[in-house]
């Protein structure tokens, strides 16, 4: 649930209305749940099937709101919030939706009474008509379809409106839970203030024992990288809760910057001035830096070139007629292989080269495969 505001807020100051945000998806929630009022409903045709509602008049109960991890106060209040709507929209429409079968029923149980008392009151000239007996005998026949059909759908409408809310509640709960949770982590008093300088000293308690952490913390702070995937990991563990994040500061280019709530010191953060745990390790170049590859390993890698800024950095590769018509591959040497890797004939990527005008370094290697038409673009 993107663009969610601060996180710095109380719990007395939950949105009473949902935000643009929040509401994409089921913003139309409270406009698809318009009042059924049984005493408008039509009185169907003998034969009609009850099956099935008009969409124009009755809307489904769909769940468009499910629970997510929140990371800061304002996302669990939002979603909270927008949860606690969807409930109450649904209980709207599940009431509207059992009201039409009630009616339903109700007529189909009026055209059996009316079928019924018809063969009843048939005189002895028209019983001894015998296309006007079979008539009647049809209508009754299938005014008793249409009871079974109704009540069966109103069985069947109930049980699906049961399970919906259910489902509904169950989301509910999950971001109530969150709440507490979270609650429950910001009263905490064993954190300290995350500062240049060395720790204050640890806080201690009313008898001057030092306070111990109930539980172990992670912040997501939305630098990006795997941050948020190791808070994920951590928080498979029994022990490890969320500790919000807030707004830290923003750059003169509008980018936020945020860090956990009240700027505490936890025991793990994407940012690095905030946490106990170091994300970001001494000689991670030999490991981010794909270059770096060549030093390490120089028998085990193809042939490889370097273009840096544009330019051929050291050897440069033969030309067109000196190489077998093996595709190649353009890399970015600082990024993973899902994101910057491209396949190119070697005539392509001539005119490639040419274009690349960031300032990364880009790493490209012959890659032997069993056709050049296969991985070129």
């Amino acid at each position: 649930m993107a663009g969610r505001g601060h996180a710095g807020v109380g719990y007395a100051n939950a949105p009473s209305t949902l935000t643009a945000a929040t509401m994409t998806g089921h913003r139309s929630l409270a406009s698809r749940a318009p009042a059924m009022d049984e005493n408008k409903a039509a009185r169907p045709a003998t034969g009609t099937p009850f099956a099935h509602f008009p969409e124009k008049t009755v809307p489904a109960m769909d769940i468009f709101v499910t629970y997510e991890r929140s990371w800061s106060i304002q996302d669990a209040l939002e979603q909270h919030s927008a949860l606690a709507e969807q409930r109450e929209v649904l209980t709207e429409i599940g009431r509207n939706r059992l009201r039409v079968r009630h009616t339903q029923l109700s007529f189909a149980e009026l055209e059996v009474e009316e079928a019924l008392e018809a063969a009843k009151t048939m005189s002895g000239f028209d019983a001894g008509d015998a296309q006007r007996v079979l008539r009647i005998a049809g209508r009754l026949k299938a005014a008793v379809r249409d009871l079974r059909t109704a009540s069966r759908m109103k069985q069947l409408e109930q049980g699906m409106v049961n399970k919906h809310l259910a489902q509904a509640d169950a989301e509910n709960e999950k971001a109530r839970l969150e709440m507490c949770s979270i609650k429950e982590v910001i009263d905490d008093k064993s954190l300290v203030v995350a500062l240049d300088d060395p720790p204050p000293p640890t806080p201690v308690d009313a008898n001057g024992k030092p306070l111990k952490q109930r539980y172990r913390y992670c912040t997501n702070c939305k630098v990006g990288g795997h941050g948020q995937r190791f808070c994920e990991y951590f928080l498979e563990r029994p022990d490890w809760r969320i500790y919000p994040n807030q707004e830290w500061f923003k750059d003169e280019k509008g980018n936020e910057y945020h860090c956990p709530l009240g700027k505490k010191l936890v025991d793990f953060a994407d940012e690095t001035h905030f946490s106990r745990i170091a994300m970001y390790l001494k000689g991670r170049a030999w490991l981010e830096e794909k270059t770096k590859v060549l030093d390490l390993a120089p028998g085990k890698m193809p042939d490889t070139y370097i273009i840096e800024n544009g330019q051929w950095r050291g050897a440069v590769p033969p030309s067109d007629d000196q190489v077998t018509d093996l595709p190649w591959f353009v890399k970015e040497a600082d990024r993973n292989w899902g994101l910057c890797l491209t396949f190119s004939e070697r005539a392509c990527l001539r005119k490639k080269t040419k274009k690349i005008t960031a300032d990364y370094s880009r790493t490209i290697c012959c890659f032997p495969t069993r056709s050049a038409a296969s991985h070129s673009t």
